[in-house]
């Protein structure tokens, strides 16, 4: 969040319950009208405050804890094969791991808190390494979010944690719908959850 925005946002907020801030006469809908100008001051800098913690790495997403194994004959082992893939809707696909959270809405971004191989290095050149197992997140709808793990994590049997998270602002209880107009004012209140954004216009 740029500087700008923060400015705006705290001038707006100054302003709301200042003295003299509602007006006195008039009809009730003017009243109305305004409190819900100064309502949306509010709405914006919280939401502004919480997409912005949300997207922080050190935001706690414990929550949403995702484990992957790929150790061959682990019992946790929950890496697909392409035919599970197929099955699943997700094209002939191999590799593939998917977090089933149920929860109604995208968990469209991950952070990886945990990451352990067979081996340390596959191929080194140099003192580099040149090749490493990764897991990528591949796609996700409303109920799950689908990692694909590659062949090189795979064949030193990956064992990864990630923290699932959503780009979006989310409601604590279910979608507000958008409240209706009062008057001359414009929509406001309403909040938007990634179930109702089409995955391109995601960020």
């Amino acid at each position: 969040m740029n500087v700008e925005i923060l400015d705006v946002l705290a001038s707006r907020l100054q302003r709301v319950g200042q003295n003299g801030a509602l007006p006195t006469t008039g009809p009730q809908s003017l009243l109305v009208d305004e409190l819900q100008r100064q309502l949306s001051s509010v709405k914006d800098a919280v939401t502004a405050l919480l997409k912005e913690t949300r997207e922080r790495a050190a935001f706690g997403k414990d929550a949403n804890l995702f484990l992957i194994d790929s150790r061959t004959g682990s019992t946790k082992f929950n890496v697909l094969t392409a035919a599970d893939a197929s099955a699943e809707g997700l094209g002939t696909t191999d590799g593939l791991a998917i977090y089933r959270h149920g929860k109604g809405y995208a968990l469209d971004r991950a952070v990886e808190v945990f990451f352990a191989l067979k081996t340390r290095s596959i191929t080194v050149s140099n003192g580099q390494q040149q090749r490493s197992g990764r897991v990528l997140l591949y796609a996700w709808d409303d109920n799950r979010t689908v990692f694909q793990v590659d062949d090189d994590a795979q064949v030193q049997e990956v064992v990864a944690v990630l923290a699932c998270y959503s780009s979006r602002t989310i409601p604590s209880a279910g979608n507000v719908a958008y409240r209706a107009a009062t008057g001359v004012s414009t929509k406001q209140l309403g909040v938007v959850t990634a179930g109702t954004v089409q995955e391109t216009e995601l960020p």
